[in-house]
């Protein structure tokens, strides 16, 4: 358009774009006062070659290049000269406002102003192999993506006649802020740029705050600390988050009462989509994620994140990555920055995944805890609770020690445990299974040596005397909040005892099957 270029297909476009050029050029020189820039515009324009291909550079040019004048000895271009002048930028601005079709009420600045047809794209990329990944929207079919575009002809968008963007009216300046400013937190390299399940997120606060750096740790300790895998950083970080989980405000994020803005974008296959939106002081923040660390804290083996990012949450509810609800990651992002109550659909997706593969580790668990811990304000300890009083709870401790004996009873050599054919149905229909569970479990028990046999006897008398009824009467199903606190206890307890079988150091107690 500066040049008349013609590098593909548009060339009456080209032609007319680079009329304009000249034409508003020139209206801009005439304008502003003569000795404001180093150079006299109309010579400057004068001075561009009739036909482009006589340049230099010309065979380096590609479509969509930007250009600027620059005069020899002089140290600043001249779009540089125009940007520091107020009297140039509003001479320039006028003029757009002039040249624009379309005015109307900005949805952004109230104000009336020129209306911007089309919006600038958000860069993306295909890529979605690292959490810190290049720029742009992972997981993006396109090179670029507006967050507001209208694309079709005689819809139901256009019975008013309004076309594309106008039907959304932001203002050109507005619309060119927004965009401009959300590219530069998706550049590479960027420390305000985060994936979370599907979306990229993108946070900032209102000035300039050591948190911007920071708060990426606290939703991703993990990625960030193998972004600088020292041993000074990773101790720091955990202090970090400690002080957090415990309802500290650590000085290093700055100060607590700055406004902070956390934005959650995804690509569908026109425009971006907004997953969250949240807003709010840093010290709300804390509190909030440091209340959702402390709910989900539960004993752990050492291959376990003590403080999960938010990805490693989502990623125990679907077998791949590919099948996470997209619905579920701005969900889950929501309760998690504004504290309120986790989506039913977690812990459902989580208990549905322990029904197939059978498998509690500690992040499933946590999960289940924070989840009854917040959703029913109901306290729950980060270890095993002997005098709970929930009987859901209890139900999971007595299959935990069944499970073990029988493990122990047969050497830990069982190719197919109680774990794999009745966990399931347990945790949903105890009285269906517990039962049997019951005669099974004393014919283990006659397998074990005298001490061992009298330790897990000595367990199950313990739970069923916390517990009226039993072994005699199991509830016939559980609620989906039961079925939690059953997951809970069978942890707890599985914990405890593979704990306990470490330290005793019996023939067949593995110390790594306490992860």
């Amino acid at each position: 358009y500066v040049l008349g270029a013609v590098l593909d297909d548009k060339a009456e476009r080209t032609r007319k774009s680079h009329d304009d050029f000249l034409r508003l050029s020139r209206l801009f020189f005439s304008r502003i006062p003569s000795d404001l820039f180093t150079v006299d515009g109309e010579r400057l324009l004068a001075a561009l070659p009739s036909d482009w291909r006589t340049l230099r550079y010309a065979g380096e040019f590609k479509p969509g290049q930007l250009f600027t004048f620059k005069i020899a000895g002089q140290s600043r271009t001249l779009a540089e000269q125009i940007f520091k002048s107020p009297v140039a930028r509003s001479e320039w601005c006028k003029i757009r406002d002039a040249e624009s079709a379309f005015r109307g009420q900005c949805l952004v600045t109230g104000s009336k102003a020129p209306i911007a047809r089309t919006h600038l794209p958000v860069k993306g990329t295909r890529s979605t192999s690292s959490h810190f990944g290049g720029p742009g929207i992972l997981g993006s079919e396109k090179a670029e993506l507006a967050l507001v575009s209208f694309n079709k002809d005689k819809t139901a968008f256009t019975s008013f006649g309004k076309l594309q963007n106008f039907n959304a009216p932001v203002s050109e300046q507005a619309a060119f802020q927004y965009a401009t400013a959300l590219n530069h937190l998706l550049r590479a390299g960027s420390r305000q740029r985060l994936v979370i399940g599907d979306s990229t997120t993108v946070f900032w606060s209102e000035k300039e705050s050591p948190a911007e750096d920071l708060f990426a740790y606290l939703l991703d300790p993990a990625a960030a600390a193998t972004e600088a895998p020292t041993t000074e950083m990773e101790d720091r970080l955990h202090v970090l988050l400690s002080q957090i989980a415990q309802g500290a405000k650590p000085s290093e994020f700055g100060e607590t009462s700055s406004r902070f803005y956390i934005l959650g974008l995804a690509p569908n296959a026109a425009r971006l989509v907004v997953r969250f939106w949240h807003v709010a002081t840093l010290g709300e923040l804390l509190e909030n994620i440091g209340d959702h660390f402390a709910n989900l804290r539960i004993p752990r083996g050492p291959k376990d994140p003590e403080f999960p990012a938010i990805w490693q949450l989502l990623r125990e509810s679907a077998r791949e990555p590919k099948d996470i609800s997209p619905l579920l990651t701005g969900a889950v992002a929501r309760a998690i920055f504004a504290g309120t109550a986790y989506p039913l659909a977690l812990p459902v997706a989580i208990i549905n995944r322990i029904r197939v593969d059978h498998r509690i580790n500690a992040t499933r668990a946590g999960i289940l805890k924070a989840f009854v811990i917040r959703n029913y304000n109901e306290p729950m300890n980060a270890a095993l609770q002997q005098d709970h009083p929930e009987l859901s709870y209890h139900l999971g401790r007595l299959f935990a020690v069944f499970e073990q004996a029988q493990r122990q009873a047969h050497e830990f050599k069982l190719e197919r445990t109680i774990q794999d054919t009745f966990l399931s149905a347990a945790s949903a229909t105890p009285s269906l299974v517990f039962p049997r569970l019951h005669r099974l479990h004393i014919h283990h028990l006659r397998k074990l040596p005298g001490g061992s046999r009298k330790f897990y006897e000595d367990r199950i008398r313990d739970i069923e005397q916390r517990v009226t009824g039993l072994p005699t009467t199991y509830p016939s199903s559980l609620s989906l909040r039961q079925q939690g606190v059953f997951f809970i206890g069978y942890y707890h307890q599985m914990y405890e005892l593979k704990r306990k079988a470490s330290e005793r150091t019996e023939p067949h107690a593995k110390p790594e099957e306490i992860d």
